[in-house]
């Protein structure tokens, strides 16, 4: 990539990941979740989409590769700490 003066400029790659989590009801398990995924600085939350009829937010968020990953698993650790899939309807 270039500019019109000929310096070389690079875009940073990013990512969007959008991960469904079984819950839709409860807002703070909801929050906590979204939270967990929030809490690395490079990632931002782009939206949060809940469904009580289906019972299934899915939360659209995107950052840097690596940190991506990170708030991935941070949400993924923190819905397996609140959602009791044993009782999931």
């Amino acid at each position: 990539m270039g500019t019109t003066d000929g310096r070389q400029t690079f875009m940073s790659a990013i990512v969007e990941c959008v991960p469904n989590f079984s819950e839709g009801r409860d807002d703070k398990k909801i929050g906590r979740i979204v939270s967990a995924i929030g809490s690395i600085q490079s990632v931002r939350i782009l939206d949060v989409d809940s469904d009580p009829d289906y019972n299934r937010t899915v939360v659209t968020f995107a950052g840097p590769p690596e940190t991506a990953v990170e708030a991935a698993f941070r949400g993924i650790a923190e819905a397996a700490i609140v959602i009791d899939m044993t009782s999931q309807t």
